[in-house]
């Protein structure tokens, strides 16, 4: 497979051309595409330290200090799931879901129009006739997607960030992620650098001054 850029490095990079080449674009809703990283958290400097310190708590797999950036009654999911007690449980149980948090943290975000903030910015991302189920976010530049879930796949397509509608398979290859292509071929896209847009996201909410997580849920 060719080499593809670390989607977190892309997204420094990114937002950081974006700034200096179009300056309000990054603060603006209507100007900034859905479908391109965009992190609108750099409004508010309280939000911007409450993220950064959160960061470090997850990167140390610090418990006590994570669980204070979460509200107590926390949701996180549709199922009645909620609260510090669960949190613990799903982290401890899941080891996977600590870097699931970290990556939501560590990828952009907006604002919502009740003046939460909604992170990673690839649930916002959208496309014209692909239900939010089926959408898939490609989150790296210059990403192949093959004939067959292999490297050695023939290269049908490469994409820089958008969306494209998921295939989804039963038993399908690991660490591949079947898509349909605009044109109705079916390829495979690595999943290092495809997100569903219903992936896990985190809400901040902000009471008495402090920003806090809501809600980190998956699904809908």
């Amino acid at each position: 497979m060719a080499k593809s850029q670390s989607p977190n490095h892309v997204l420094v990079v990114v937002l950081a051309v974006l700034a200096m080449a179009a300056g309000p674009v990054l603060s603006s809703p209507a100007a900034a595409r859905n479908d391109r990283p965009v992190d609108q958290a750099t409004r508010d400097a309280a939000l911007l330290t409450a993220r950064a310190n959160l960061i470090v708590a997850v990167k140390r797999r610090d418990m006590a200090a994570v669980l204070k950036f979460f509200t107590p009654k926390v949701m996180l999911s549709f199922g009645g799931d909620a609260g510090h007690g669960a949190l613990k449980k799903f982290l401890r149980e899941d080891k996977s879901l600590w870097a699931n948090l970290q990556w939501v943290l560590e990828n952009g975000g907006r604002f919502n129009k009740d003046g939460s903030f909604t992170a990673p910015w690839t649930f916002f991302a959208e496309a014209k006739g692909i239900e939010g189920t089926e959408a898939g976010v490609i989150i790296a530049l210059r990403v192949n997607i093959r004939s067959k879930p292999a490297p050695s796949g023939a290269v049908l397509a490469t994409r820089s960030f958008g969306v494209l509608r998921l295939a989804y398979e039963r038993n399908g290859p690991k660490q591949w992620t079947r898509v349909a292509l605009p044109d109705k071929r079916i390829g495979y896209v690595h999943q290092r650098f495809i997100r569903s847009v219903i992936d896990y996201r985190a809400t901040w909410t902000k009471k008495s001054g402090q920003w806090m997580i809501s809600s980190f849920v998956a699904g809908d």
